[in-house]
């Protein structure tokens, strides 16, 4: 099984959003039309990610949390804590940070986008259980908003 995540964004925006993803999160058109469907609302689905959404999401603790937890398991000291953790890169959890910041700045300037996270496969559900709105700051600043199968409405105040 893997994870697919789902991009609506106006017609009118459809060359915003491919020059606002980076590089290793391209989108192509939404290849199950169940989903077109269920979210379309007139604007236009993309797929994000290369086949599958999987390298842009990470379920779990960071790594700096992971880190903390065995430091507080084992009775580490402050400074070796602080050691363990100097120079940490790559530490994030839920959608890739850099694809969160482009599809809020996108949001911010086209009004309103929809982000739609579901399970492929064998056992996968591409139905909209739940739909939430926020801002385009709480989805660039908390990446516990996108969870699995909920539709997500990323639209900037007063729109």
């Amino acid at each position: 099984m893997c994870m697919h995540l789902t991009v609506v964004v106006p017609t009118a925006a459809v060359e915003q959003l491919q020059l606002a993803l980076p590089t290793f999160a391209p989108a192509r058109p939404e290849p199950y039309p169940e989903v077109v469907a269920a979210i379309a609302r007139g604007g236009e689905c993309f797929s994000l990610g290369v086949q599958c959404a999987c390298d842009l999401i990470r379920r779990g603790a960071t790594r700096s949390e992971r880190i903390e937890k065995r430091a507080k398991r084992e009775h580490w000291s402050r400074n070796k804590l602080q050691r363990a953790l100097q120079g940490l890169r790559d530490d994030w959890s839920g959608l890739h940070p850099e694809v969160r910041e482009a599809l809020a700045a996108l949001a911010e300037s086209i009004g309103t986008l929809s982000v739609f996270l579901f399970w492929t496969g064998r056992g996968g559900r591409s139905d909209v259980r739940e739909e939430r709105e926020v801002d385009p700051d709480s989805f660039r600043s908390d990446p516990s908003l996108l969870v699995d199968n909920c539709l997500l409405v990323v639209r900037k105040k007063g729109c």
